[in-house]
C-alpha cells in the first residue's frame, strides 16, 4: 500500500494515470450531477484509451501488466459512456443488432488472442510473432479494429442518436481508423527493457513544474470553495475550470508515465 501511495505522486510512476483518471471521472460526473449537459462528461470520458494505445505502440517502456490495466479501465469508462448516449436514445434494432455484432467480433478475436496478446504482447511484453489461424482470424485481418468500426459506425444507423451524437461516433470510427493505420504502417519492435517495473526519480525542473500545478489546481478548488459560500450559482463555473486543469494533467501525467522517462525530465535511478 506504502508504494502505491508513493508512486501515485510520482509524476512518471506507473500510478499517476490511475490518479490523475480518477480524479478526471469524479470531476466529470460532478459536472452532470450538479447540471451541466451530460454531453460534457461522455466526450470527456471516450477518448483515453486510443491514447494509451498510441502511447503503448510507440514507446513500448509501460509494463504489460500497467497497460492492460489502464487500458481496460479507459476502455470501460468509454464503453459505459457510449451506453448511455446509445441506450438514452429510441432505440433502432437493426442498429442495435449491427452494434452487437460489431462488439461480438472484437470480443471474439480478443479471445483467439488471449490477454496478453490482445494488448501488445508481441510489441511490448516481448512475446514471440504468432499467426493466429483461429476464428475470426480465418475470416478476416485485424477483427478488433473491424469490429469496433462496425459497431460505432452502426450506432449511426439510429436515426435520434445520429443527430444527438454524431461527432462521438464519427471520432471513434476515425480513432479506429487511426489505430488500423499505425498497425499496418508502423513497423513493430520489441519491448528493450525488462518487463519489470521501471522506477523512476523526477528531475528537479519537473518536479518544481508539478508542484506549480498542484499549487494552481489547489487554488482552483479552494476558490471554487468560497466562491460556492457566496454565489453558489458559480459553483458550475469553478469545478469545469477545475476540470480542464484536471483534463491537461491527466494527459501530461500520462504522457510521462508511458513515453521514454528522458522526453519528461524523468531520470532513471541509479539502480536500474
Amino acid at each position: 500500500m506504502s508504494t502505491f501511495v508513493v508512486s501515485a505522486f510520482t509524476l512518471g510512476g506507473p500510478n499517476a494515470p490511475l490518479i490523475s483518471g480518477a480524479a478526471l471521472l469524479v470531476l466529470a460526473l460532478a459536472t452532470t450531477a450538479i447540471g451541466a449537459d451530460a454531453s460534457l462528461a461522455v466526450y470527456l470520458l471516450s477518448f483515453w484509451h486510443y491514447f494509451l494505445y498510441w502511447l503503448a505502440f510507440v514507446y513500448r517502456t509501460v509494463t504489460p501488466a500497467v497497460f492492460r490495466r489502464d487500458a481496460i479501465l479507459a476502455k470501460t469508462a468509454a464503453l459505459l459512456a457510449l451506453a448511455f448516449a446509445y441506450l438514452g436514445e429510441p432505440l433502432d434494432y437493426v442498429s442495435l443488432a449491427i452494434v452487437a455484432t460489431g462488439f461480438l467480433l472484437n470480443c471474439a478475436a480478443a479471445h483467439a488472442l488471449g490477454t496478453a496478446r490482445t494488448y501488445y504482447g508481441h510489441e511490448i511484453a516481448g512475446m514471440p510473432h504468432m499467426r493466429i489461424t483461429s476464428f475470426p482470424y480465418t475470416w478476416i485481418s485485424h477483427p478488433m479494429l473491424i469490429g469496433n468500426i462496425a459497431a460505432y459506425g452502426g450506432t449511426l444507423m439510429n436515426e435520434s442518436f445520429r443527430q444527438q451524437w454524431w461527432p462521438l461516433a464519427c471520432a471513434h470510427v476515425i480513432f479506429n481508423l487511426g489505430l488500423l493505420v499505425m498497425e499496418l504502417r508502423v513497423k513493430p519492435r520489441t519491448r528493450i527493457t525488462a518487463s519489470a517495473p521501471v522506477q523512476r526519480r523526477i528531475s528537479r525542473p519537473v518536479f518544481l513544474a508539478a508542484v506549480a500545478v498542484a499549487v494552481a489546481v489547489a487554488g482552483a478548488a479552494a476558490g471554487a470553495l468560497l466562491d460556492t459560500v457566496y454565489r453558489p450559482a458559480n459553483l458550475l463555473v469553478w469545478i469545469s475550470a477545475l476540470l480542464g486543469a484536471v483534463v491537461l494533467i491527466h494527459a501530461f501525467v500520462t504522457f510521462c508515465s508511458y513515453s521514454s522517462p528522458t522526453i519528461c525530465g524523468i531520470q532513471r535511478s541509479q539502480d536500474e
